[in-house]
């Protein structure tokens, strides 16, 4: 639970650094924080997949 507690935190931050900076290709501050939640949340599916797969891979279940 900790481990995730720190991906969701580290996927937050980066998401929203991305969405800064796309801030200067972006007409809105709207738009530029709708791009960042979406990395957001395709960081943490990513993540979420890999764990799955090793975790299979392993035989942890």
């Amino acid at each position: 639970m900790r481990r995730w507690l720190k991906l969701v935190a580290l996927a937050a931050g980066l998401s929203a650094c991305m969405g800064v900076v796309s801030r200067l290709w972006q007409d809105t501050w709207a738009d530029a924080a709708w791009f960042g939640a979406t990395m957001c949340c395709v960081t943490l599916g990513v993540w979420g997949a890999r764990d799955y797969v090793d975790r299979n891979a392993q035989g942890k279940d």
